[in-house]
């Protein structure tokens, strides 16, 4: 059932103009941002040879940051896919619709969470096409890109999670997007804004972003995989308790 769902909303959001334009904003910034990446290597690569110095590294002046910049720009991006999973459907009264049909709480969480799960896996392999690219003219480390692009699904994997959770307690779309973009900000540099000590308290362990430097830089370990898993795990349980309690409310 939940494949189902997962189906049919994949096919509700690519028929959204505003999807369409989100998607296409998305992919259209990474576009940009690689080309100016590639820009920059090549001009650090030019005053390398023309000093005689050692060459810029690929991997860690394009791969790495384009990685990070395709997690900035997904920040921003899906909050406005996840708002649009409860919060416009409470909103516009059509949430009504799943609540009297045989479908579980649990089933909707995941058919949605699959669904946006999809989209961003949509994004990650037109990255992947944007740096196959390179391999016809040099030899890439398909290991940090590898690295990059698990550490990029898991920290989208954990941001839909939370989004969904948000928009699954908030029924004003705008106010939902504004509060899941602002957490999103705040769970991927908390160990930036954070007041407490970090020897009291290691907010580096609840960072996002602090769990992603091993991936990007192609080392793969089991504490930041298991990470992003929990903590995804732990927003969609309360996102299913709050949509079942949603559902129990609803009128028969």
């Amino acid at each position: 059932m939940s494949l189902l769902i997962a189906r049919l909303e994949y096919y509700k959001l690519i028929r959204h103009p505003l999807t369409i334009i989100f998607i296409a904003l998305a992919v259209g910034l990474l576009w940009l941002f690689f080309y100016r990446l590639l820009v920059d290597y090549l001009t650090l690569m030019q005053n390398a040879l023309l000093q005689g110095s050692r060459h810029a590294s690929l991997s860690l002046e394009v791969i790495k940051p384009f990685f990070s910049w395709s997690i900035i720009v997904l920040c921003f991006v899906l909050p406005l896919l996840t708002t649009y999973a409860f919060s416009t459907e409470v909103s516009q009264k059509t949430f009504y619709l799943w609540a009297t049909h045989q479908v579980t709480a649990l089933e909707l969480v995941l058919g949605k969470f699959l669904c946006l799960l999809g989209i961003t896996l949509l994004i990650l392999i037109t990255m992947l096409f944007m740096l196959g690219l390179l391999q016809y003219e040099v030899a890439l480390d398909w290991g940090m890109i590898m690295g990059g692009c698990f550490a990029t699904f898991g920290i989208s994997a954990a941001l839909i999670s939370f989004g969904l959770f948000i928009s699954s307690l908030l029924s004003i779309p705008l106010l939902a997007m504004g509060v899941t973009l602002v957490c999103n900000i705040l769970w991927l540099l908390i160990e930036w804004l954070t007041p407490l000590n970090h020897a009291a308290f290691h907010t580096q362990d609840l960072s996002l972003l602090g769990h992603s430097f091993h991936l990007l830089h192609g080392h793969f370990q089991t504490q930041d995989i298991a990470f992003y898993i929990l903590f995804s795990l732990f927003w969609l349980t309360l996102c299913v308790r709050s949509i079942r309690h949603k559902m129990r409310q609803m009128p028969l």
